[in-house]
């Protein structure tokens, strides 16, 4: 018999709710009918799930995070050069429109204004429907369409940066990554091994967002771990809940998206067996992945310095930031270009005789997967994308193989790197620098580089 942890109502066809444990504004994808009744899914997803996503937003707007409904309202407000824009999905943005009308000799000249990313439409029908509206106002008597024609249109580049400020809820976000913690533990059917305590301060700090006291004990309970122990490459959200004998816990490993990580003590008692559920899965990629979550020896070691909890947050809260947005810098077609030229050389080097395809394409995305948790400029594409550049890659090395072999061959004679990781083979000058890159472009002279560059324009098209 199945029962709503928040009010304790039996569940049953009539007030059960679909409640997802990681809240499906961040893309979660676990989720039962078991664990709240709708009047409760309702009152949470208000006092908790929306104050944590409105910190959070952000994340989600620059991420542009599949989910199984979207969410109202997917903008932020942020400034450009001292002008306010609506900042929304896939980083695209606008101002309001700005319309001025001035004399000009016996006539009037007007003019609309506004800040906007490049192939805006959205922003564009905008300007152009308040830009109607003022001249239909000065007696224009055309359709839009004729207004169109007959404007004159300039399109001026910014160089101006996108300023936003974010000041983080530290007891909302808390309180947000409990509401998941419990939810999970009730998702495995673990719900009697939570502290009563723990269950029944949840439930009053839910209800009153005064209660001070309530949310000091969660707080005290709480332990911020470092971004270090996540890098694997990847955005995801990352749940575990771990029964430790040994140390006397119950505690639950949460990180919503990567942005924050916390563990939750959900008892301090703990007698029982020792056990492990976890949960993690890819928003990039949208898929589950399998990772070691840090152990309760990590998670100890981050305690060490006897900081408050809003202080530790505060120094990490930058490198966190950072890590998240190098998912999404500008896409550099030369660093992709000549990483490819340098992976078909290891490729050549490595093996006598012409690789398949399919062995091929695995190596390279292995590899390159590899490689993304140390270099930033990698993670811009996802697996997918690095799919198609595996493809694109084989294409080139399978049909310049016997070219490559030959040339390759004269400046490494007898050279052998079966054994060297591709990753090694990039770090050590010994091997591989950029001389042998501008070798390569010198002996193919330029035409299979220009052709490697358009197949890896098609990457993001």
């Amino acid at each position: 018999m199945k029962k709503c942890y928040f009010c304790g109502v039996v569940l049953s066809e009539n007030n059960q709710a679909v409640e997802h444990v990681i809240p499906n504004s961040f893309g979660g994808r676990l989720k039962s009918k078991d664990i709240l009744c709708k009047e409760c899914n309702s009152i949470l997803g208000t006092t908790v799930d929306a104050k944590l996503y409105s910190d959070f937003k952000f994340f989600d707007i620059l991420m542009n995070i599949k989910k199984d409904r979207e969410t109202k309202n997917n903008f932020v407000k942020a400034n450009i050069n001292d002008t306010e824009i609506k900042l929304s999905k896939g980083l695209r943005y606008h101002s309001a429109p700005n319309i001025s009308v001035e004399t000009e000799g016996s006539g009037i000249k007007i003019k609309g204004v506004m800040i906007a990313s490049a192939d805006n439409k959205e922003a564009q029908d905008i300007l152009y429907k308040n830009f109607f509206n003022k001249i239909k106002k000065h007696g224009f008597n055309g359709s839009i369409d004729d207004m169109k024609n007959s404007m004159v249109e300039r399109i001026v580049p910014s160089d101006k940066w996108i300023e936003l400020d974010r000041i983080f809820n530290l007891d909302a976000i808390v309180l947000g990554y409990l509401k998941v913690a419990i939810g999970f533990c009730s998702y495995h059917g673990k719900l009697d091994l939570i502290d009563e305590k723990i269950l029944d301060t949840f439930r009053k700090a839910a209800k009153d967002k005064n209660s001070s006291e309530d949310i000091n004990l969660i707080l005290d309970n709480t332990s911020f771990i470092e971004q270090k122990y996540f890098y694997d490459g990847r955005l995801c959200n990352r749940l575990s809940l771990v029964g430790d004998k040994d140390n006397h816990k119950l505690y639950a490993v949460v990180g919503i998206c990567d942005i924050f990580h916390f563990a939750i003590v959900l008892n301090d008692n703990y007698s029982s067996d020792n056990f492990e559920e976890k949960y993690i899965y890819d928003v990039i990629n949208q898929k589950e992945i399998d990772f070691n979550m840090p152990s309760y020896n990590d998670i100890a070691s981050c305690r060490k310095n006897n900081k408050s909890l809003f202080d530790v947050v505060k120094e990490n809260s930058e490198n966190n930031i950072k890590y998240i947005m190098s998912f999404f810098c500008v896409f550099d077609l030369c660093f992709f270009t000549d990483l490819a030229l340098k992976y078909i050389l290891h490729a050549v080097l490595s093996y006598d005789e012409k690789m398949d395809s399919a062995s091929f394409e695995k190596k390279f995305i292995d590899d390159f997967c590899a490689l993304r948790v140390s270099n930033e400029q990698l993670r811009f594409l996802s697996d997918e994308e690095f799919g198609k550049l595996a493809k694109m890659s084989y294409e080139f090395y399978s049909s310049n193989f016997d070219y490559f072999l030959v040339c390759l061959r004269k400046v490494y004679e007898g050279f052998k790197v079966q054994n060297s990781s591709f990753h090694n083979f990039l770090i050590d000058d010994n091997l591989f620098d950029e001389e042998i890159v501008s070798f390569v472009k010198r002996t193919i002279k330029n035409s299979k580089k220009d052709k490697l560059d358009e197949l890896l324009k098609k990457i993001k098209s």
